[in-house]
């Protein structure tokens, strides 16, 4: 899982590299969290490949997804979508009323695919997407 999430934030800057203890901070800043991976089939001849990876956390409300990543070669096969989706789903089930979630202000394809999901840019310095989950005229996992 670290290397690939290494490969998915090479082109950004250092600031968004993690070493394993970093990943396994991110985590722990939640009072609830789970991680999850999308792997790629094996074939007869290879065993399963990791091609995303998202790490979603809960306060008493409030949810982040804490981190995202997706193989360069992958992008645009909808993995990202479904760990989104997915964090969304377990956010809500577990009581979850909105979502944050950061990215860098140059990572284009982050910002679409989160703005995609329902969610709108923040003012401020650093990007951050904020979602509301809990209003019923709206799809909570589109």
């Amino acid at each position: 899982m670290l290397e690939l999430d290494n490969r998915a934030f090479t082109p950004f800057s250092p600031f968004w590299h993690f070493d394993r203890a970093a990943l396994d901070e991110v985590g722990q800043a939640t009072a609830s969290h789970r991680r999850r991976v999308v792997r790629q089939r094996a074939t007869r001849w290879t065993g399963s490949t990791v091609i995303g990876h998202a790490i979603t956390g809960r306060t008493t409300t409030i949810g982040f997804i804490q981190r995202l990543a997706v193989d360069p070669t992958a992008e645009g096969q909808g993995v990202g979508s479904a760990l989104v989706v997915d964090a969304l789903r377990w956010l809500r089930q577990t009581g979850a009323h909105e979502v944050l979630v950061n990215t860098q202000p140059d990572n284009d394809r982050a910002r679409a695919l989160y703005l995609r999901h329902g969610f709108t840019e923040r003012e401020g310095g650093l990007d951050i997407l904020h979602r509301v989950i809990d209003d019923p005229a709206g799809d909570p996992v589109r």
